[in-house]
């Protein structure tokens, strides 16, 4: 099987909304290089997967490759890429969330602590 390492995390969620389909660019090899249709990949870990072929089966020939890049489509990206388990389509509404309660957490401790002013919220 053809195992891909990456230098840095590589988001992809173990149990994504879809099917991972990745492409791999600029690695010097041909057949990682010249694919017209996407990968498929197994997550293992932060930093590795196994490409898959057309049909879900570990890719059995061998490749090396000490650069390149890790490409997925928009769309994919938002249900198949996130943190830790979380996609990313459901991060932004998360974190916008924690943001709105904290200004309105603080709004309110800053209304409480104002001397004899009317103050609303921040």
């Amino acid at each position: 099987q053809l195992v891909v390492e990456t230098f840095v995390p590589h988001r992809l969620l173990r149990y994504p909304f879809l099917k991972h389909r990745v492409w791999l660019r600029d690695t010097a090899d041909v057949d990682l290089d010249g694919r017209t249709e996407p990968f498929g990949a197994h997550i293992l870990d932060r930093n590795r997967f196994v490409l898959l072929d057309d049909f879900d089966r570990p890719i059995s020939w061998r490749a090396d490759a000490s650069r390149g890049s890790l490409v997925i489509s928009r769309h994919r990206a938002f249900l198949c890429c996130g943190f830790e388990s979380l996609p990313a389509v459901l991060a932004v509404p998360v974190l916008l969330g924690i943001v709105a309660l904290i200004s309105v957490t603080k709004g309110l401790v800053f209304a409480h602590v104002g001397q004899d002013t009317a103050i609303g919220l921040v």
